[in-house]
């Protein structure tokens, strides 16, 4: 993550720039590769420290670097989850970051996943789910505000 520099004043602080791309870009696939390789000991060493980002389904959230070095940005959302109710959720909340982690390599690097992960997600979120969501959007969006489906 990029290193902090400082608070601005009480609402606004700066941190390091860091050279990057999103991932997405046209990226060389090893760069993808190392980079999502970083990511996953970037969140597990957040999740050590019971922080979560709880922002990670965009992918301008994560950076990569020239050497494929991952950078996590945009840590609005997250929360340290060491003391209070958010202790008891933090597995859950962890959980929900990790899901990044498989969501990104099944689109970018699925050959770096194993054979029985790979096809549980295609399983749990492959195209007919997203067909299925987008009819139940047409219909319920018509049904509030009186379109023809």
């Amino acid at each position: 993550m990029p290193r902090f520099l400082g608070r601005l004043d009480r609402v606004s602080f700066v941190m390091q720039w860091v050279p990057g791309e999103p991932l997405g870009r046209h990226l060389p696939q090893e760069r993808i590769d190392a980079a999502l390789d970083n990511f996953e000991r970037v969140l597990a060493e957040l999740h050590r420290r019971r922080f979560v980002h709880l922002d990670l389904h965009q992918k301008l959230n994560l950076l990569v670097g020239p050497a494929g070095e991952c950078w996590l940005v945009d840590l609005g959302q997250g929360a340290l989850c060491a003391r209070g109710p958010l202790r008891v959720l933090f597995p859950l909340l962890a959980r929900i970051d990790r899901r990044a982690v498989l969501k990104f390599r099944a689109r970018y690097a699925p050959h770096t996943l194993p054979a029985a992960q790979r096809d549980a997600l295609i399983a749990r979120h492959g195209a007919r789910r997203g067909r299925a969501w987008k009819n139940f959007h047409r219909r319920l969006r018509a049904l509030l505000i009186g379109e023809r489906s």
